[in-house]
């Protein structure tokens, strides 16, 4: 079972889409922001109406650690335009959530 969890969450991080004939690249519509230092409260539904507030979020996700299912502190946001996710970023970097400041830039690619 786990196999099939992390196939699909490289599928998800990697923009690809599950097929019945295989694998196909789904490149994204938006731009894929990320968001650090999250307090440890953070959840996916607070995430999106935090980036709602600048335009469309197509997806929003906070990395967890596969053993105990907590937060890793950051996530990743995709909004739905470039233009979007460059009011998020300098809207939201360095300011004050809660009782941590966030760090909101363009995701950088794993390739």
């Amino acid at each position: 079972m786990s196999d099939i969890h992390e196939t699909h969450l490289g599928c998800v991080q990697q923009s690809y889409r599950c097929t019945t004939g295989g694998w196909s690249y789904n490149p994204p519509m938006g731009k894929k922001v990320y968001i650090g230092n999250l307090g440890p409260d953070a959840d996916r539904g607070s995430v999106e109406a935090l980036f709602s507030m600048f335009g469309t979020v197509e997806d929003a996700y906070i990395v967890t650690d596969r053993q105990t299912g907590q937060s890793k502190g950051f996530g990743f946001v995709m909004m739905g335009s470039d233009t979007e996710a460059q009011a998020a970023i300098q809207s939201l970097n360095g300011k004050q959530c809660g009782e941590y400041t966030v760090i909101v830039n363009e995701a950088k690619s794993q390739g």
